[in-house]
């Protein structure tokens, strides 16, 4: 293998992968830091575990948004077409039980919690362990109210009214702002 095909397969890695080190902190491309812990992860009310599930999303240069914003030849998809989250949903059962293991979870009512998307896939979010909490549903401000918050800034991303790091930062780190009644800040 040549020096060029080493570093392409490098830099293709590095994107595939979509974390940096910066410092002692690692940052996916979100500016999200990567999980540093696998166990005894604790929700915190509305939020996951933030060591845990810090929230990690597909490089930005893989996605579109209404067939903008990219430059590369490796793209996920494009957010605001009909039926992209279909495409890029892949969460096996496996997972979802590591997830729940996880966050110490190991009797449950069907239907208490789902294994639910820190940032939304409508909003590039990806499937990686480090994006998913057990979500309840219980409450006026349960994982049905986070849905409708996704869809809110999924449409205003869309229509050009925020940008999709700014959705992303919100939907992870302060959804409850967008949700009447729910305000509670994760801190």
């Amino acid at each position: 293998m040549n020096l060029g095909t080493i570093l392409s397969v490098l830099v293709f890695t590095i994107l595939l992968m979509g974390c940096v080190e910066t410092g002692v902190v690692k940052e996916n491309f979100a500016g999200l830091v990567v999980a540093t812990k696998t166990s005894g992860c604790k929700v915190n009310g509305l939020y996951p575990d933030f060591e845990c599930t810090p929230g990690h999303v597909f490089p930005r240069q893989t996605l579109l948004v209404n067939g903008k914003g990219s430059n590369s030849s490796v793209i996920v998809g494009d957010i605001c077409e009909v039926g992209y989250t279909k495409s890029v949903r892949a969460v096996s059962a496996k997972t979802k039980e590591k997830v729940y293991e996880m966050y110490g979870i190991t009797l449950r009512e069907p239907y208490q919690y789902e294994i639910d998307h820190l940032i939304s896939l409508e909003l590039g979010g990806d499937n990686d362990i480090s994006n998913l909490f057990p979500e309840a549903y219980a409450g006026s401000c349960g994982a049905r109210r986070k849905d409708v918050v996704e869809n809110l800034l999924h449409k205003k991303v869309c229509a050009g009214e925020m940008s999709l790091e700014q959705a992303q930062y919100d939907i992870s780190r302060n959804w409850t702002k967008y949700a009447e009644g729910c305000e509670w800040n994760p801190g």
